[in-house]
């Protein structure tokens, strides 16, 4: 069960994200033919990238279920104490980025390096030291991570924290996706499509048909793009046959399926180890419990990360009280990547 404002929230988030990711699929296709593919060491900053903008936008989503007056304020002030605080990691990363992606897009790297090294000198001008900046600029982020820790004792003044935050929002916009031009966010969706950051445009009806998913959910299962993952919904459970939430305020049961055209996805998604292997499920398969896709996240279910040669395959699936088998994911896996096209 997914809570009200939970919800809210998730969707506020994904939004924010819209530009750097869910739309990205659609984009690839008609701009990747003849750019530059990036460098593994350019994937690897964009996973460091994407992930950052993830926390930043989730925080920010959560800032605009208030008072809509204040929420917009509210959600910058986040997103700029974000990035200051994080500028020298940021700034590393959109310098590899810079060095390793398509021209079309280096120049855009290259200006928010520039900016994130101001971010830098606010940073020592606050107070903290080359070990502290060194430190933030190599910590691994996950959501989980307690900066404090990392950095040690950290005393800044509030008020000289808060103009730093306010003179590096003046420069917010360079380090703006938004801003930039139609071919370099087109460029930027192609780097992270490529890097296996932003799932693959694939033809959802034909990876996984209606029976086989209807087959696993239980009800009869629509099928649509939801930003890029392939998502297949049934009913609620004891509800009519409607792809929305029932009375009882339990979700409509779903299979999601995303094609990442990278294995570095696959090493990603299971660097934490919190798996259990699958056998016989392309060149390297593992299950988790919940569900994760590109475009959501939910507590239920059960989820199949698997990859083959250069493609990654995430099938996930709630369906109600009980979370799917194995063995079930496995199946569906296995069809999406004999139906892909090979090389």
């Amino acid at each position: 069960m997914t809570h009200p404002w939970r919800r809210r929230a998730v969707a506020l988030f994904v939004g924010a994200l819209l530009v750097l990711g869910a739309s990205a699929p659609a984009m690839a296709s008609s701009s990747a033919k003849g750019s530059t593919p990036p460098t593994r060491d350019a994937c690897e900053a964009f996973a460091d990238y994407f992930q950052i903008e993830y926390l930043v936008a989730f925080a920010s989503a959560f800032a605009q279920l208030g008072d809509k007056k204040s929420a917009k304020a509210a959600a910058a002030e986040i997103r700029d104490n974000f990035h200051l605080i994080l500028s020298p990691k940021l700034e590393q990363v959109t310098k590899t980025l810079a060095a390793g992606t398509d021209p079309v897009v280096r120049k855009l790297f290259a200006q928010q390096a520039a900016t994130f090294a101001k971010g830098v000198a606010l940073l020592e001008g606050l107070g903290l030291s080359k070990d502290q900046i060194q430190k933030i600029a190599a910590v691994d982020l996950k959501p989980d991570t307690d900066l404090q820790q990392v950095v040690g004792e950290v005393n800044l003044d509030k008020k000289k924290l808060k103009a730093a935050v306010k003179t590096f929002g003046a420069s917010a916009k360079s380090v703006d996706i938004n801003e930039a031009t139609s071919k370099q966010r087109a460029a930027f969706s192609d780097a992270g499509t490529a890097c296996g950051v932003f799932p693959d445009h694939v033809d959802c009806s034909k990876i996984v048909t209606t029976a086989e998913a209807t087959a696993l959910l239980g009800s009869s299962a629509k099928v649509a793009n939801d930003d890029g993952t392939c998502t297949y919904t049934g009913a609620a459970p004891s509800s009519p046959d409607s792809a929305s939430q029932s009375s009882t305020g339990q979700d409509p049961v779903q299979l999601s399926v995303d094609v990442y055209a990278s294995s570095l996805t696959f090493d990603r998604l299971t660097e934490s180890g919190q798996h259990e292997s699958v056998p016989n499920v392309g060149d390297e398969a593992v299950a988790v419990d919940g569900f994760t896709a590109f475009s959501s996240f939910k507590t239920c279910g059960r989820t199949l990360i698997t990859k083959q040669a250069q493609r990654t395959v995430v099938v996930a699936a709630c369906t109600g009280d009980t979370a799917p088998s194995t063995e079930s994911l496995a199946g569906i896996a296995t069809n999406v990547l004999t139906r892909l096209p090979q090389g």
